[in-house]
C-alpha cells in the first residue's frame, strides 16, 4: 500500500519530535517556537487557503472576471469581520474558533474514516495539547482573549485522559479497518500531543501533515495544464493575506512581541478560516446536488 507524501512526512517527524522532546522538554526556547510557527504559517498555512478562488470556480461561484471580484471582496468582507469579532468578544472568539477549527481539521481523514471518527480526529487534535499542557496553553489563550482565556483553557482540560484514550480508540479502529496511515497518525498525533509543547504540536500537525495533505488534493483534483495557474494564484494570494499583518499590528501595538505574534498567527489563522469554511461547505453541498 502506498501511503500518502505527507503522511510519510509527518509520522517520522512526530516521532523523533516526541523521543527528543520526552527527553529535553525545554530544549526549544519559546520565542523559536514562535519564530517557526510564524515562518511555518506563513510558508504552508496561508497557502492552503490562498487556492480558495479555484474552488469557488469549481462550485460555479467564479465565472467571470466580474464574478471573481465579488468574491474577492465578500471573502475579504468575512475576514474583516472576524478580526472586528475578535476585538469586540474575545473569548467568544477564540471558543467559535477551536470549534470551527475542531470541523475543518475532522476533514483530513474524510476519505478514510466514518464522520464519527473524523469528528473525535478533529476535536482531540485541540483537546491533547490542553489536556496535557493546561498551563501553557492557558497562557496562550489569555494572549489570545484575555483572562477569560485561562478559563476556557481549565474547562477544556478538564475531559483529562478521555481524550487520548478516544484518539487511540480510533486509531484502533483505523488499523482493524486497515486505514494504515490514518491509525499511525492518530497515534503519532497522541504521542505529540503528550510530550511536546502546545506550539510545537500545532506547528508538526500544521506545517507538515494538515497543509501538505490540503495542497496535494487541491492540485491532484486540478487539471495538471492548470498547475502553472494555481501556483500563481497560490502565491498572489498568499502575499495580499499578509496585508492583514498591518491593521492587526496597529490593533495590538501596546502588546508585547510574543503576544503579539500569537495574536498575528492565530487570529489571522481563524479570519482566514472561517470564509475558507464557509466556501468549502457550498462547494460540498454543490457536489451533494450534483450527485444526487
Amino acid at each position: 500500500m502506498i501511503w500518502p507524501i505527507e503522511t510519510r512526512f509527518f509520522i517520522p517527524i512526530a516521532v523523533v519530535a516526541a523521543v527528543a522532546l520526552g527527553a529535553f522538554p525545554s530544549a526549544i526556547p519559546e520565542v523559536w517556537q514562535l519564530a517557526v510557527l510564524a515562518f511555518g504559517v506563513v510558508v504552508l498555512g496561508l497557502p492552503h487557503g490562498a487556492l480558495d478562488p479555484a474552488i469557488a470556480a469549481r462550485a460555479g461561484l467564479v465565472r467571470s472576471k466580474a464574478s471573481l471580484w465579488v468574491f474577492n471582496a465578500a471573502y475579504t468582507a468575512v475576514v474583516l469581520a472576524v478580526i472586528a469579532l475578535w476585538w469586540l468578544a474575545p473569548v467568544f472568539s477564540l471558543a467559535l474558533f477551536l470549534a470551527v477549527s475542531a470541523w475543518h481539521f475532522a476533514g483530513d481523514w474524510r476519505d478514510t474514516l466514518p464522520w464519527w471518527a473524523q469528528g473525535i480526529g478533529g476535536a482531540g487534535l485541540l483537546l491533547l495539547p490542553i489536556t496535557f499542557h493546561t498551563e501553557a496553553v492557558a497562557t496562550i489563550f489569555v494572549a489570545l482573549s484575555g483572562p477569560g482565556g485561562a478559563t476556557l483553557a481549565e474547562t477544556l482540560g478538564q475531559l483529562g485522559w478521555f481524550v487520548p484514550l478516544a484518539m487511540v480508540s480510533v486509531s484502533g479502529f483505523a488499523l482493524i479497518k486497515r486505514q494504515w496511515a490514518s491509525g499511525l497518525e492518530f497515534m503519532a498525533l497522541v504521542l505529540i500531543g503528550v510530550l511536546a509543547p502546545p506550539l510545537v504540536f500545532f506547528i508538526i500537525y500544521f506545517c507538515s501533515l494538515h497543509s501538505p495533505r490540503h495542497l496535494r488534493e487541491h492540485f491532484q483534483q486540478a487539471d495538471r495544464r492548470d498547475h502553472g495557474r494555481l501556483w500563481r494564484m497560490l502565491i498572489g494570494y498568499t502575499l495580499a493575506t499578509l496585508l492583514l499583518i498591518i491593521p492587526m499590528l496597529w490593533l495590538w501595538s501596546s502588546l508585547s512581541v510574543n503576544e503579539t505574534i500569537v495574536r498575528l498567527v492565530f487570529v489571522g489563522l481563524a479570519a482566514v478560516t472561517v470564509p475558507h469554511m464557509m466556501l468549502m461547505v457550498y462547494a460540498e453541498s454543490k457536489t451533494s446536488t450534483t450527485q444526487c
